[in-house]
């Protein structure tokens, strides 16, 4: 039994992917993997308050009753943040695309972040897409994030691909530069159990985003969300929220047994008696096999101990 001391030590971390939680070192062959140093693991979404992000005296803050959950000061830079879609152009360069991503020096993955980008979140949905990943770019980069990683992907990938990049309304997780880059307590749980992973997609219309908020609060906010997420044998990692809102992902993780239906009715039914707005759901089964098999691959630490 947690004591409530660590329950609101939870609570005040519920949307931080952390770097420096981890229990146990991975293998170092996953360590040394690019795809867990490059893409290490997307994406998840609190249930969003589609609001405007206020900012006050260069800190950046959540919405509604989630603003305490990441804040950050005036004294270290703040990173930028993105969400990005990926889908290919082509059928015929997915082969080429998995041969590479399989493949990547591990060079490719420390000049990335030499170039001062770094992808926290990441959820490949499917061999032939979609991927979702977070972007983080560092402070203090004059490049273009778009011409960046489409023209990363081309070079390192040998594929050009569409890659959907928006800017995002509050950084989902702790920002990866400032701190120690190359610490390697940064390693994230290597549980094996057999939970899911989930990304789920939530649009509404932008003028409903003040009632959203409002009735979010009103319902208990985030913790009463997590609190039924539970009993509905699931968990919300992150609120991954698109700058001027409208647009959010979930990133949740689910007991064994509970099905993509599941979730999707979970969603649809708190919806629809606490926030009364129209909210648009969608569920992707985010896939062990192209994820470094589960959390540690995603980008966060297993919630559940089943």
């Amino acid at each position: 039994m947690e004591s409530q001391h660590d329950q609101d030590n939870q609570e005040r971390t519920l949307l931080v992917s952390s770097h420096d939680d981890a229990d146990i070192d991975l293998p170092s062959q996953t360590r040394s993997s690019p795809k867990v140093r490059y893409m290490t693991g997307l994406v998840l979404l609190g249930i969003m308050l589609f609001a405007a992000v206020a900012s006050k005296a260069g800190s950046t803050y959540l919405y509604g009753n989630l603003k305490d959950t990441v804040q950050l000061d005036d004294e270290s830079p703040a990173s930028k943040f993105y969400v990005v879609k990926q889908t290919f152009k082509s059928d015929d360069d997915v082969n080429a695309f998995w041969d590479a991503w399989n493949h990547m020096p591990e060079e490719v993955s420390k000049q990335f972040v030499k170039d001062g980008y770094h992808i926290p979140i990441c959820a490949m949905l499917a061999k032939k897409g979609p991927f979702f990943h977070v972007l983080e770019q560092k402070a203090g980069s004059s490049d273009d994030a778009q011409n960046y990683f489409d023209q990363w992907v081309e070079d390192n990938l040998g594929v050009k691909m569409l890659n959907a990049i928006t800017p995002l309304a509050f950084p989902p997780v702790t920002p990866f530069f400032g701190a120690d880059e190359d610490d390697s307590s940064r390693r994230l749980s290597a549980r094996k159990l057999d939970v899911g992973f989930y990304l789920v997609e939530m649009t509404s219309d932008k003028d409903d985003a003040e009632e959203y908020a409002e009735n979010f609060d009103k319902a208990g906010g985030w913790k009463k969300w997590n609190q039924d997420a539970e009993k509905a044998k699931c968990h919300d990692h992150m609120c991954i929220a698109v700058e001027g809102g409208g647009l959010s992902y979930e990133l949740m993780e689910a007991k064994p047994g509970v099905t993509s239906e599941d979730i999707d009715e979970y969603f649809n039914t708190w919806i629809g008696q606490n926030l009364h707005v129209n909210v648009g759901v969608k569920v992707w089964p985010i896939p062990k096999d192209l994820n470094g098999g589960g959390a540690a691959g995603i980008g966060v630490k297993q919630y559940f101990r089943v």
